[in-house]
């Protein structure tokens, strides 16, 4: 099997990820709460409660704001400021015997807090609030994609119509570069640096995020495997807040995908 068509296998499986990314999960089309009428209104539960004015990251997202989102910034620190206010007065409205648990302003604006059912009712006609749910665990919808994908399908799958078992697979991992460990040195081929010219000695990271990725990546093969690393961090390291890979722009992402 030549390297081309093993790379054509594993863009051909990001893309089915990607698509299915675009269809909504049962996980994030639920709905507000609904109460089955058996239920005591009394009973006090968690409850996850959305806000409708945007959070931080999506009012950073919507300014055009030129510099990468930092939750240290003082801009994103003052709208964080002002959209707590904001569900400190919704909480309040509740009623004395509620419970704040926890706080969410940046991915989303909104708070846990512990209530009675015919409490969190009455926060649904909230005109400020935009969904409330109760807070349960759920399980995945599902945990094998590629027998969701039919990649083993015995007459149509893409593995068996082309042959493909799996072995020396190529895998090109976008991340903060790769460490030559004893374990990863035998099934590294090469590293690229896009990032920076010129570039940085090769597997000599300076976060170790990309070195666990591809760890994890070799032991869930459960077969040899080849590695190129495309090494995509900030040369000038990563601005206090942000975690590794941190690209200085999103160049380098995009070139490594082509």
């Amino acid at each position: 099997m030549t390297i081309y068509r093993q790379l054509v296998f594993f863009g051909l499986l990001l893309t089915s990820f990607g698509s299915l990314a675009q269809h909504e999960s049962p996980l994030q089309s639920a709905g507000n709460i609904r109460l089955s009428g058996t239920e005591d209104p009394a009973t006090s539960k968690v409850f996850i409660v959305q806000l409708r004015s945007p959070s931080a990251a999506e009012h950073h997202a919507s300014s055009q704001i030129k510099f990468r989102f930092n939750k240290n910034d003082a801009a994103v620190q003052a709208y964080a400021a002002k959209i707590t206010l904001e569900q400190d007065r919704v909480f309040e409205k509740i009623g004395p015997d509620a419970r704040k648990i926890y706080s969410y302003k940046y991915g989303l604006n909104g708070f846990a807090a512990r209530m009675s059912i015919a409490q969190a009712r009455k926060l649904e006609s909230f005109p400020e609030v935009l969904n409330v749910w109760e807070d349960e665990i759920r399980p995945l919808a599902t945990r094998n994609s590629a027998t969701f994908l039919g990649l083993f399908d015995q007459d149509s799958g893409l593995r068996s119509k082309h042959g493909l078992s799996g072995d020396g697979l190529v895998i090109a991992v976008i991340d903060s570069g790769i460490a030559r460990t004893p374990e990863l040195g035998p099934l590294l081929e090469a590293e690229y640096d896009l990032a920076t010219v010129p570039a940085r000695p090769s597997f000599a990271p300076r976060y170790d995020h990309g070195t666990m990725v591809a760890t994890i990546l070799s032991r869930a093969a459960h077969r040899e495997v080849r590695l190129i690393s495309l090494r995509i961090d900030d040369p000038r390291g990563c601005p206090p807040g942000i975690s590794p890979p941190c690209p200085p722009r999103s160049a380098p992402t995009a070139d490594g995908r082509r």
